[in-house]
């Protein structure tokens, strides 16, 4: 993350040049790790705003 040209401020899914990607790519970081990653992203933006505000 400290190497993201985006400021930090990116989701690290669809970004060009992402620096997370592409240490998955290297393996730097687990495939597995950022497939979790992505997953938990997407539970998060399927929430109902109902859903996020109760928390």
């Amino acid at each position: 993350m400290a190497e993201c040209r985006f400021g930090g401020q990116c989701l690290h899914k669809n970004e060009p040049k992402s620096a997370v990607k592409a240490a998955v790519e290297s393996g730097e970081i687990s495939p597995l790790r950022y497939m979790n990653y992505l997953s938990i992203l997407g539970d998060v933006e399927n929430k109902n705003a109902w859903e996020i505000h109760e928390m």
